[in-house]
């Protein structure tokens, strides 16, 4: 099974803005998730955003099942 962690934050619009992350480890716990959601706002200039995010809203691991039927 593939697993993405989809992490929601809040911006300074109020709006919602969704981070993916793909591959995740299996034993992922709810502490990680939150340091790494923490860590993600301290740390934002790292990244592109068009709004400044200023709280977390919610995370879900999300879990995809794939059955490959043919490969050439």
């Amino acid at each position: 099974m593939e697993n993405t962690l989809v992490m929601k934050f809040v911006d300074s619009e109020l709006k919602k803005f969704s981070m993916s992350l793909t591959d995740i480890k299996d034993d992922l716990t709810s502490v990680e998730i939150e340091t790494l959601m923490d860590a993600i706002i301290a740390n934002q200039e790292a990244f592109e955003l068009k709004n400044v995010l200023v709280s977390k809203d919610s995370a879900n691991i999300v879990g995809k099942t794939v059955t490959e039927v043919y490969k050439a």
